[in-house]
């Protein structure tokens, strides 16, 4: 990893907030991908594939309350 990919605070290193984007980004378009080939290729009267489209929405939003939530600690640690 090179300097600019990340940002010293204190003795650790945290990714870059562009670094943490990409990775967000790929992680949502990873769980689209999924939602969209669960919806194309599943079967409504399959109880999996009820279940693997709720997981997957789950797993969506989780990767957006995370992003927000690592938002907040680096601003509330980096004043």
């Amino acid at each position: 990893m090179s300097e600019s990919d990340v940002i010293r605070v204190e003795t650790e290193y945290v990714a870059s907030t562009t670094t943490r984007r990409r990775i967000v980004v790929a992680s949502l378009l990873f769980t689209w991908a999924l939602i969209a080939s669960i919806v194309w290729y599943g079967e409504p009267t399959n109880s999996l594939h009820s279940s693997a489209l709720a997981w997957s929405f789950v797993a969506n939003l989780a990767v957006l309350f995370a992003y927000s939530f690592g938002i907040v600690i680096q601003k509330y640690f980096t004043k």
